[in-house]
């Protein structure tokens, strides 16, 4: 009798029911592999089977056919509903199949067997255009388009070899930053060997290179790629690439002055502007490459940086060529929707003041329930004493 008292009363989409028996489904989706000339299967687990759930129902009484009518409609009404279990309790599930059974020796009575199926979620699968993705196919064109930019202009031939000379000059000016940039940042110490090595031979080399613009684009740009392999965080070469983008400007590298009074010093001062621009651009471009990479620890981080590229980029756009124009412009878009979307999914920067001194540990517990987030706050706010936090001290938090 306990066992039939645990019972619960069935009902079906608000109808009662009785029953008789019931039996439960269910059970793991297997592929089974054999395999030619091995005696050992492999049974693949693809998952969960569905449940089905089998209930033989009993209407009995002086007004079960009013019952069995109003079984027979919440039976063959569409979607899924709750079932109350008289043993399993409370379920969603899916009407598959039903038999209704009466007959004349039984009278008064109205048997349904019924096949219940698990409903479970409709998911499809999601297409979404990623972001990063994005940044990095627009980075790609837009160093193309600089790079074409570069040759076009670029150029010593036929020249006097105080042109070239010039031209050498600037490059090996560029290269010089290049490595200064890199040994001035944290680095892996293997991929910095091997960077200065490659960035070495691309230095002697640009004596014979001036005479190929294209190909001394292209090998400059792909040292200027590099050196993102050459740290274990992203932030790291994006202070790199930020530094690079201020060559030939006034306030770094300080390369000689030109002039345009005869036709071969405007071919110097034009070959000069284009190793300035060309450098300039570049290292935004993977600035903001790698910028799609970056894990940032805040929203106010990601936009930063985001506000940070777009205006460098609309910078450089103002006095590109146009194909560089349009390369730039679309990666600029890329890259405010790349960190647009992700700065809306990262934690806010809030200010807190406590009002007792209490040690870090205590602080992180209190606001996060989690005491290992100590050292965050310790380093956001660079407090030298984290056992004694000042009561008073406004600090910078970080919340979701």
């Amino acid at each position: 009798m306990a066992r039939r008292n645990d019972m619960q009363q069935g009902t079906f989409r608000g109808v009662a029911f009785g029953v008789k028996s019931q039996d439960t489904e269910g059970g793991r989706r297997v592929a089974k592999h054999e395999y030619p000339g091995r005696d050992t299967p492999w049974a693949e687990d693809l998952g969960r089977k569905a449940r089905t759930h089998s209930l033989e129902m009993i209407l009995v009484g002086s007004d079960y056919m009013v019952r069995r009518d109003a079984m027979l409609a919440a039976l063959e009404k569409s979607g899924a509903a709750e079932l109350v279990h008289p043993w399993l309790g409370r379920l969603q599930v899916q009407v598959e199949t039903y038999r209704l059974r009466e007959s004349t020796s039984e009278g008064g009575m109205a048997t349904f067997s019924i096949t219940f199926v698990e409903p479970g979620q409709r998911l499809f699968p999601n297409s979404a255009v990623s972001t990063a993705s994005e940044v990095g196919k627009t980075a790609t064109a837009a160093s193309t388009a600089a790079n074409q930019a570069f040759s076009n202009v670029f150029s010593v031939d036929k020249q006097p070899a105080w042109v070239a000379d010039a031209a050498i000059a600037n490059m090996d000016a560029a290269t010089a930053k290049i490595s200064s940039v890199v040994a001035a940042m944290p680095g892996v110490p293997s991929a910095l060997t091997d960077f200065q090595s490659s960035l070495g031979a691309l230095s002697g080399s640009v004596s014979s290179l001036i005479q190929n613009p294209a190909q001394l684009a292209g090998n400059m740009s792909s040292s200027v790629n590099a050196i993102a392999s050459v740290f274990a965080s992203p932030l790291d070469a994006l202070r790199a690439y930020d530094a690079l983008a201020l060559f030939g400007t006034t306030s770094d590298t300080a390369l000689p002055a030109t002039n345009s009074n005869t036709p071969a010093r405007k071919v110097e001062a034009d070959n000069q502007q284009a190793s300035t621009d060309f450098m300039q651009q570049t290292a935004t471009i993977e600035a903001a490459r790698t910028s799609s990479l970056a894990t940032f620890e805040s929203s106010a981080s990601a936009t930063a940086m985001r506000d940070d590229l777009a205006e460098r980029l609309d910078s450089l756009a103002d006095t590109a060529s146009d194909d560089v124009y349009v390369a730039l412009m679309d990666l600029r878009a890329a890259v405010v929707k790349d960190l647009t979307s992700r700065a809306a999914q990262l934690p806010q920067i809030s200010q807190f003041t406590p009002q007792a001194t209490l040690p870090s540990l205590v602080l992180a517990q209190r606001l996060y329930g989690d005491a290992r987030r100590e050292s965050e706050i310790v380093q956001r706010n660079r407090i030298h004493h984290p056992s004694f936090v000042s009561a008073g001290t406004m600090l910078e938090v970080l919340h979701a």
